[in-house]
This record gives C-alpha cells, structure tokens and sequence, in this order.
C-alpha cells in the first residue's frame, strides 16, 4: 500500500481530514503523523482514538486504532473512550444503530469538553465520523478552532453503506461535508 508522503513539517499550523474507504490506509497514515509529531514537536500533542475495531468478516476489521501502529503515543496525551461501538456493523436494526451511535456520542462529548477548556496544539482523532454520526457538531468545530494543528481521519466510502434504514450513513455524510465545507475552519481533505 502506498501511503500519501504527508510529513508533520507540512502539515503544522494547518487542518487536515484524511478520507477513505475502509482499510485504504488512514489510520496507518494518522499514525505515522502522530509518531513524527511526537518526536519532532516539544508542543503539547493530544490524540483522540474513536475506532470502534470491529470485525466485519473474517478478511476484514473496521477501525484497527492508532494503537496498532503508533511507537510513541506515550509521548502524547492518548484520550479514548472506554467502549467505542460501530453501529451499522454491531447494530441488529435501525433503532440500535441510532442508539449505539448515541451512546458513542454521549462518551465522546466529555472528552471534547476536556480537549476545549485545555486545548492542546496539535490534535488527532482517528475515525472522527463515529462521533460525526450523532455527535454536537458545533462542540466539535469549537475544538477544532482553537487547536494550531488539527489532523483527523473519517470514514468515506461504500462498504459501511448498510445501516439498517437508520440513516446514519446519510447523516454521516452530511456532517462531514458540513465540517469540509466550513469556510472558517479551513480544512483541507485528502482523500485516500
């Protein structure tokens, strides 16, 4: 797989979201920043792990975390929720893919609250679309503007496209563009 030549040097002072379809290589990009960050940067660097890591098929596992591939995230502030769903994979039907992606919202929000009230200079968050889904999204631009750098991966495909008439795929999508689309953010997509 070949990855983007994404640097950190690059990247620092800028926003950034990361776009693929699962298993296209974001968050072993995302990880590789997080390692260069960690080492080259004395700023304060905090990462936001949301991937649910869920097996979809044998061949095939949603959201693999940051923790597979990062050699140094003791060397930043590593934040993630104690229970992280995917809801279209994990949901039966409509009404628990809309509740497990409400109870990933619900675990997330703390964090982004933490994140806001100390923001730190340079921000990860890996899999952001799982809070995207039924998440705040003006608690999430508030972080994200007062972050330097804010670097982030999200789910854009085909493959997740189930989700069992709840939707969620739908609004998913719509936040994202919304967050793209946001003129005094700026951020920048790369898709994979």
């Amino acid at each position: 797989m070949c990855l983007p030549r994404l640097q950190i040097k690059d990247l620092f002072g800028k926003r950034v979201v990361i776009t693929g379809e699962v298993g296209a290589g974001k968050t072993r990009l995302l990880s590789k920043l997080i390692d260069e960050a960690a080492l080259a940067y004395d700023s304060k660097v905090a990462v936001l792990d949301l991937a649910p890591e869920v097996q979809i098929n044998p061949n095939t596992t949603v959201g693999a975390s940051v923790k597979t591939y990062c050699k140094h995230l003791n060397q930043v502030n590593y934040l993630r929720p104690k229970v992280i769903y995917a809801p279209r994979v994990q949901g039966r039907n409509k009404e628990e893919v809309l509740n497990l992606a409400s109870k990933n919202a619900s675990t997330i929000e703390p964090l982004l609250v933490s994140l806001t009230s100390t923001p730190p200079d340079i921000l990860f968050i890996d899999d952001l679309t799982i809070y995207l889904q039924a998440g705040k999204i003006d608690l999430l631009t508030t972080l994200i503007s007062k972050v330097r750098t804010f670097i982030a991966t999200a789910y854009k495909g085909k493959v997740l496209l189930d989700d069992k008439g709840s939707g969620l795929s739908e609004l998913e999508d719509n936040m994202l563009k919304y967050l793209l689309n946001d003129s005094k953010l700026n951020i920048l997509e790369v898709p994979l």
